[in-house]
C-alpha cells in the first residue's frame, strides 16, 4: 500500500530514475538519482571491497567515485576530445569518472550529491523539473 500524502513529491520512481539538471560544463546535462536509490546503494556495495583494501589516502577518492557513479543515471551532451558524440553507458561513465582529467566534472556531481541528500532539495528539483540548475 502506498501512503496517500499528496504533498510528498519524492516517489520511489523519481528517486530511482533521477532528475535532469544542467551542469556548468558546456551543454552537459546530468540525470541524478536520489542518494537513497537502490542503484546508488548497489554501487556503494560494489566499491566496498576496493575501499576497505585501499590505502588511507586513496579511500576518499574511491568513495567520491562510488558516489558519483551511483548517483548518476545518465548524461546527455557528452562528446570526446575530437567532438564525437558519446552515448551514455555505465561502463563508459565509470571510465570518465576514473580519468583524472575529468576531475572538475566529477567534483561538481559529487557536490550536487551532497546537496541532494536532503529530501527537500530533491523535492525542489522535482517541482521545478525541466531545465534545473543547481549551483552551476
Amino acid at each position: 500500500m502506498r501512503l496517500g500524502n499528496s504533498n510528498a513529491s519524492v516517489t520511489a520512481e523519481a528517486a530511482e530514475s533521477g532528475i535532469w539538471i544542467d551542469s556548468p560544463f558546456g551543454g552537459l546535462r546530468v540525470k541524478i538519482r536520489h542518494p537513497a536509490s537502490s542503484q546508488y546503494r548497489s554501487v556503494l556495495r560494489r566499491f566496498r571491497d576496493k575501499y576497505v583494501t585501499a590505502e588511507a589516502d586513496q579511500q576518499e577518492e574511491l568513495y567520491k567515485e562510488a558516489v558519483v557513479i551511483g548517483i548518476t543515471a545518465d548524461v546527455s551532451g557528452m562528446v570526446d576530445i575530437n567532438g564525437v558524440s558519446l552515448e551514455f553507458s555505465p561502463e563508459l561513465f565509470e571510465s570518465i569518472v576514473a580519468n583524472k582529467d575529468n576531475r572538475p566534472f566529477v567534483d561538481w556531481i559529487y557536490a550536487r550529491s551532497l546537496e541532494l541528500s536532503e529530501a527537500r532539495a530533491f523535492e525542489a528539483l522535482l517541482k521545478n523539473s525541466g531545465s534545473v540548475s543547481l549551483g552551476a
